[in-house]
């Protein structure tokens, strides 16, 4: 989360924290395609743990964020961010989730 959202280091990783970075670089009424362009730069889908997929209906982008799996704890932390856009692929809303998982 904090690589791919540009967390500061002294803040807490927590669903508040990343979804106040998330909009500090994509305002609501960023385009999509600036908003797949800064993923793509900050490596989502690329860089192991995270990933995108388009949901339904296709006007939600859902990009999730998993921890490392080679930290030694039973359970993990994981984010799911939502970015909505209208009809003028404009974002038009982003929802952050955290869920905790394990075996």
């Amino acid at each position: 989360m904090r690589k791919v959202f540009a967390i500061d280091a002294s803040s807490p990783v927590d669903t508040a924290t990343a979804r106040a970075a998330i909009l500090r670089d994509l305002p609501i009424g960023t385009s999509q395609d600036s908003v797949l362009r800064l993923l793509a730069t900050r490596g989502v889908g690329k860089i192991a743990h995270t990933s995108s997929d388009w949901g339904r209906p296709d006007s939600v982008l859902i990009v999730n964020i998993s921890l490392d799996p080679r930290r030694l704890a039973i359970v993990q932390t994981e984010y799911g961010v939502g970015f909505t856009f209208d009809g003028e692929h404009r974002l038009r809303a982003v929802q952050v989730s955290k869920a905790l998982t394990g075996p």
